[in-house]
């Protein structure tokens, strides 16, 4: 008995389950279309309503920008290849954008070109400063005619309205208070002076009388030898046909280190003062024991731009004859001419300046120098310091 009834309750259950499913699943009545499906015209098509896709996927058409459809290029049925035009989109509205971001483009451009044109902030003190060297030349240009204007007698200017005298004197004891070798000197009354030609008494009341420094106490000759001579040139080549580089080049060679130092330190001061004159004549060796050559003492230190505005220096400085500034490259060029080491000079310069505009801002001689000529000798001293300022 025990044999059957496990196997009927299974045959029982399964029959349950099946019924209980069949029960339970969903009875779909007909629809009734509300129109008659379509027929086929020919054994070859298929007539149906519905939604007709691709085997592989199904294919949307879309383009980036919404818009009204104004042009349809195919129609149903047509085969269409890729990249080929199906519609065109009403684009009035983004061709009116475009014109506007065109437009917009433009200005921006004008703008940057504008800018670009201007000035930037680091060419203004550039342009500044050869607005004011504009400035400065014009200055002595006018204080030039004023000084020719003011020659009564066409042969000679007038001592009291130039004060050369007393621009060499306060430019020699300047040099000494920078620590410039110079010789003594000192301002004397011309008629004090026995000797000289009547015409003398044309130039002014004071002479600058200099000691002579090629003379030992006992009056016998010490050898000068100045640097036209050095080179082998008639005193007429004195200018353009050497440069303080070569000048340098010799001393280094022939003298010392310190020497050739304290030449560059002069010619620093030279173009500080607006000293347009130091050719190559202004510029000698010594030999006290006849063998052995030095430099001499500085001497013809007289500030010449007062008198020609525009003056360029008597040798060229570093490839530059300019004298209204003094730049790093200038001192590069003139070192590299001169075969000399360039790191020490720099620093000349700049002391050198320091200590001019220092000292002439207190030196006591320079009020004896008529003001428009100590004015002029004050713009260049500061024009210059302003161009070592920069670098």
């Amino acid at each position: 008995m025990k044999r059957y009834t496990i196997p009927g309750l299974a045959v029982l259950s399964l029959t349950f389950a099946i019924a209980w499913a069949l029960a339970s699943k969903p009875v779909h009545k007909p629809t009734v279309p509300p129109a008659a499906p379509p027929e086929s015209t020919s054994e070859d098509t298929v007539a149906a309503v519905g939604l007709v896709e691709p085997e592989s996927e199904h294919v949307a058409l879309s383009c980036p920008v919404s818009g009204m459809v104004t042009s349809l290029y195919v129609k149903a049925g047509d085969r269409v290849k890729k990249g080929e035009r199906l519609f065109t989109v009403d684009d009035r509205d983004l061709n009116a954008e475009l014109q506007v971001k065109r437009a917009a483009l433009s200005l921006s451009e004008a703008r940057l070109q504008k800018l670009e044109q201007a000035p930037r902030p680091e060419e203004v003190p550039p342009a500044e400063a050869k607005v004011a060297e504009a400035k400065a030349l014009l200055a002595d240009a006018e204080l030039q005619v004023r000084l020719i204007n003011s020659v009564s007698d066409r042969r000679a200017v007038k001592e009291e309205d130039v004060g050369v005298p007393e621009n060499e004197h306060a430019m020699l004891k300047l040099a000494h208070r920078i620590g410039i070798d110079v010789p003594r000197n000192e301002l004397v009354e011309i008629d004090r002076i026995k000797g000289l030609p009547e015409e003398a008494a044309n130039v002014g009341k004071l002479a600058l009388a200099v000691q002579r420094f090629d003379r030992r106490a006992d009056g016998s000759r010490v050898h000068m030898e100045d640097f036209a001579q050095v080179f082998g040139l008639y005193p007429d080549d004195k200018y353009g046909h050497r440069s303080y580089a070569n000048i340098a080049s010799v001393l280094w060679a022939e003298t010392s280190q310190e020497s050739t130092y304290e030449f560059f330190r002069r010619v620093v001061f030279s173009v500080l003062i607006g000293n347009a004159d130091m050719h190559l004549k202004n510029w000698s060796l010594l030999y006290p024991d006849r063998r052995t050559p030095v430099l001499s003492p500085a001497y013809d230190m007289l500030s010449t731009l007062p008198y020609i505005a525009g003056d360029t220096l008597g040798l060229s400085f570093g490839a530059s004859r300019d004298i209204g500034g003094i730049t790093k490259e200038q001192v590069r060029r003139f070192a590299e001419t001169a075969r000399i080491p360039v790191s020490p000079l720099w620093r000349i310069v700049t002391g050198t300046t320091e200590r001019t505009v220092e000292n002439w801002k207190k030196l006591d001689e320079r009020e004896a120098i008529p003001t428009d000529i100590r004015t002029a000798i004050e713009r260049q001293i500061l024009r210059v310091a302003a161009s070592v300022g920069r670098g």
